[in-house]
């Protein structure tokens, strides 16, 4: 696995000490203003990509639950949407929120709702 780049474990204040814009420039253009020692977000995008189509071999028929974090949760859903990576920050997830995702045979993936809560 990658490094999460420099960013990792600071506050967005911090990342912005220096320069306020940074973390907006990110959010609108992740390709171009990734963090300094990030994982490039098209490779992070398709290491989700290809976890995500071996869990659906793997429990075909089955029912999973995913844990993961916001940035693995926006890649899932962004790729049974159809949209491109450099998008991801279009997707708002909230902490703790549950989305889900229905796999039929033979149909395409179904985004049956996003960052619902118990």
């Amino acid at each position: 696995m990658n490094s999460p780049g420099a960013w990792e474990g600071l506050t967005a204040a911090e990342v912005c000490a220096d320069d306020p814009d940074r973390l907006n420039n990110y959010l609108n253009d992740p390709v171009n203003h990734a963090p300094p020692d990030a994982e490039p977000l098209a490779d992070f995008y398709s290491r989700v990509v290809d976890g995500w189509e071996a869990l659906l071999r793997e429990h075909d028929g089955k029912q999973v639950l995913i844990v993961a974090h916001a940035g693995v949760i926006r890649a899932v859903t962004a790729h049974i949407l159809g949209m491109p990576g450099e998008n991801l920050y279009r997707l708002q997830v909230a902490n703790a929120a549950i989305s889900r995702i229905r796999m039929d045979a033979g149909r395409h993936p179904v985004l049956q709702w996003c960052n619902g809560h118990i």
